[in-house]
């Protein structure tokens, strides 16, 4: 009885953790994030999207269509643990940040799309 009592509060707990982190991200919508678009005179990109323990990241480059945007974050509490994470806009709202589907095994960062959109190239080096 008491470990099924300790398994459902440890239970409670990771979905109150999960549901707070999901809140805690802001609701952006529109193109590039929300923010003003690009035009000719260089501006500060103000991105503070960076998922829990992350501290550093790259540059952040988007998909031709605005509907993706790319950028690797390290985490310094783990050796090699710069990872390439993906947000999408679906339904004009953006997603918070998510480990990219190809990423996770290696120390990998500095994203950048092709022109065309074909492409996603990054840096890849074996821990």
């Amino acid at each position: 009885m008491k470990k099924l009592i300790l398994i459902t509060c440890l239970l409670l707990s990771v979905a109150l953790t999960i549901n707070a982190q999901q809140n805690d991200f802001p609701k952006l919508t529109g193109p590039y994030l929300g923010q003003k678009l690009p035009g000719t005179t260089p501006e500060k990109f103000p991105f503070n999207y960076m998922p829990g323990g992350y501290k550093l990241h790259s540059a952040p480059v988007f998909t031709p269509d605005g509907k993706e945007v790319y950028f690797s974050a390290m985490d310094f509490s783990i050796r090699y643990s710069e990872r390439i994470f993906v947000m999408k806009m679906i339904d004009s709202l953006w997603t918070p940040p998510q480990v990219a589907s190809f990423s996770g095994d290696y120390f990998e960062g500095s994203p950048s799309i092709s022109r065309d959109g074909k492409y996603l190239f990054f840096l890849l080096q074996e821990s």
